[in-house]
């Protein structure tokens, strides 16, 4: 505790303008900016927000927070009383921990289908969701860690903006086409162009249309018409096995038994771990598939696109020694497979 103490009293700022620096004024609230300790030290003080809520499930990464709920089209005004209430909670909460709740930086997104009648469950909450007496505007697309998703969750968007940014990076790494080696211009593509494409695979490829899953098999192939001088039309196959780049669903499926491996072994992300359980843990008798994860039953193939699902399935088919191994191991292994 002391050593806290001395880490956050008696502190100054000072701000420069122009060149001239104003008084050093005391510091009475925050953490030093920049440093390494700060972050951790806001996890703590925000640790036990989700202890104040009632109804929503909270997902937070530093200080971006999103309250989560479910429900069905019947019970609309329900669940919107129940998101204004813990709403209100978050706000009495962020004025007791002396943080600003800002409700410009705040939308709703909701993800439904059309009801039976054909009105959407959308028109029933737009500007019903209030943070310190304001309506939140209903929004279509919201960007979460860096994935765009949108209320139909086809993450169309998502793809158009993946698109956006590669097409701007290829154009400007063009110039050096006939430059740099090969090699040289492999690492380029594989530090700047593929971790765009390929980031966070698994909470949205199972999702992707045949189209959106074109575009991005495009964008790798483009990528590797730049590195091997490809005109448009030539036969990437090939270049494709001596880069070792695999497709977007092979991927996708590498860095989902990864996943699983990784949150078996150290049981984080809490809410992941949840969401994988063992036949045995469930089933009466034994049986000789108790070693291998549950599927959870779904009526629909939308269900089958959810972690839960796809998750177990892509992991129960790997041979039963690479479970038994750590997850570097694994990692190094899995993919020879």
């Amino acid at each position: 505790v002391r050593w806290f103490s001395s880490y956050l009293s008696g502190r100054t700022q000072r701000t420069k303008v122009n060149g001239q620096l104003s008084t050093a004024l005391p510091r009475f609230v925050g953490v030093p900016q920049c440093s390494c300790l700060g972050p951790i030290l806001f996890l703590i003080y925000t640790a036990d927000l989700k202890d104040h809520l009632s109804h929503c499930s909270l997902h937070s990464y530093a200080d971006d927070s999103q309250l989560l709920i479910s429900f069905k089209p019947s019970e609309t005004a329900k669940a919107v009383r129940y998101v204004n209430t813990d709403l209100e909670c978050v706000r009495k909460w962020s004025d007791d921990h002396g943080l600003l709740l800002n409700s410009n930086k705040c939308s709703v997104l909701l993800v439904d289908r059309l009801s039976s009648t054909g009105q959407s469950v959308n028109s029933c909450v737009e500007r019903c969701v209030f943070v310190d007496g304001k309506p939140l505007m209903s929004s279509n697309i919201l960007k979460i860690l860096g994935v765009t998703i949108d209320s139909q969750l086809d993450f169309s968007n998502h793809v158009k903006t993946i698109c956006k940014t590669v097409t701007v990076r290829l154009k400007a790494l063009h110039r050096l086409s006939t430059i740099l080696p090969e090699a040289s211009k492999l690492e380029i593509v594989r530090s700047t162009i593929f971790p765009v494409i390929h980031y966070a695979l698994p909470a949205f490829a199972c999702c992707l249309t045949q189209e959106n899953l074109m575009i991005l098999t495009r964008l790798q192939n483009r990528s590797l018409r730049f590195v091997y001088n490809l005109k448009k039309f030539d036969h990437i196959s090939e270049y494709r096995l001596n880069a070792k780049v695999l497709s977007i669903m092979g991927l996708s499926d590498l860095q989902t038994v990864n996943l699983v491996h990784k949150t078996l072994e150290t049981g984080r992300p809490a809410y992941l771990r949840k969401k994988l359980v063992f036949r045995h843990e469930i089933n009466v008798r034994s049986t000789r598939q108790d070693s291998l994860l549950h599927l959870p039953k779904t009526r629909l193939e939308t269900g089958k696109k959810g972690f839960s699902y796809f998750g177990p399935k892509k992991y129960n088919a790997l041979p039963p020694t690479l479970k038994s191994y750590s997850f570097r191991k694994f990692k190094e292994s899995v993919g020879c497979v």
